[in-house]
């Protein structure tokens, strides 16, 4: 479970450090820095997980307005079999030599104050335990060197594995979301944060899983009145609806649905697949753009299952009033 998150010169906070619960709110009005909060975990998961150029995970508008601040710091604290893990990530920022440059100033991992592993610049120092020798390693100066890790040091990997497998942030935007399933695209293990690759996530999801799919075909006439299924066609993703009366059924791309009713059909298979136990969700106004009438019933369901024994640890961001009227008291 993500207990506790600091962040340094990132978003409108020099410093904010936040402790977090099963469920935990961040509640506040736009620009209050809600997002920020929720990246910090994401951002370095994106360092360990997703090959890309440092400047693109850290963009410039992701530091503060403080003058002559160039750092930026990560942190957060994993429990994890009755272990707390540290995990700290230093990012140093250079706009002074006319081209964007980024990166890792400092970088370890350590459990319950036990350091494990330690960057110094492109060095990975993976220290001596009771898993393994000491060992210095190469690092990749755009990825994060926890990666590298021997998988000899269990502990190390008990934090890469949750990391990798555990944590998913969510933050779908309507206009975004495709109904295009290429035949020679990688189905993801994960749609992305805004869900722009859904409908190639949903294809892999659908045929592993196909009891969740069938749950997710039986919510749909609660969202569009008459549909019976959400499925892949050829190379697209569409929405069967059933006959009624002498009305034939039909087929209709899922592009030609509304941005809400998209919304919403993705909000009901993400809480499927991803609302489960063991589980840490953090989610970014996953209900923008959707009234209370529309959203209500899911938020139910999600702080629902968050709050229910042995439940998905849920952290959410948001404005929306239904979201706080609508939590256990």
């Amino acid at each position: 479970m993500l207990t506790r998150v600091l962040q340094q010169n990132i978003g409108p906070f020099l410093h904010n450090e936040r402790r977090l619960g099963p469920l935990t709110l961040i509640h506040g009005e736009a620009g209050s820095g809600k997002t920020s909060i929720v990246g910090v975990a994401n951002t370095l998961w994106a360092f360990c997980f997703r090959p890309s150029d440092l400047t693109a995970k850290v963009p410039l508008d992701s530091v503060t307005r403080w003058s002559g601040l160039t750092a930026q710091r990560r942190e957060i604290d994993v429990s994890l079999n009755g272990a707390t893990f540290t995990h700290v990530c230093v990012t140093e920022n250079d706009e002074t030599t006319g081209r964007r440059r980024r990166w890792f100033a400092e970088e370890t991992l350590s459990v319950d104050g036990v350091p494990l592993l330690r960057r110094e610049g492109d060095t990975l120092h993976v220290l001596a335990d009771d898993d393994g020798p000491a060992s210095r390693l190469p690092a990749h100066p755009g990825l994060s060197a926890l990666t590298l890790t021997p998988p000899e040091h269990r502990r190390a990997w008990t934090y890469l594995t949750w990391l990798r497998d555990r944590l998913f942030v969510f933050a779908p935007l309507p206009h975004v979301i495709g109904a295009s399933v290429p035949l020679d695209t990688v189905r993801p293990a994960r749609p992305k944060e805004e869900c722009e690759d859904f409908a190639p996530w949903f294809a892999g999801w659908s045929a592993a899983n196909p009891a969740e799919a069938q749950a997710l075909n039986l919510a749909l006439p609660g969202i569009l009145p008459g549909a019976v299924a959400l499925e892949v066609a050829g190379e697209r993703l569409v929405v069967r609806f059933g006959a009624r009366g002498e009305r034939p059924g039909f087929v209709l791309g899922f592009d030609r649905l509304s941005d809400g009713e998209r919304q919403r059909v993705v909000l009901e298979a993400l809480a499927l697949a991803f609302l489960r136990p063991g589980v840490t969700t953090l989610w970014d106004e996953p209900e923008r753009f959707l009234s209370a009438r529309d959203v209500g019933p899911w938020i139910d369901r999600a702080l629902a299952a968050a709050a229910a024994p042995g439940g998905p640890q849920v952290v959410w961001a948001s404005q929306h009033p239904e979201v706080a009227r609508r939590l256990p008291r």
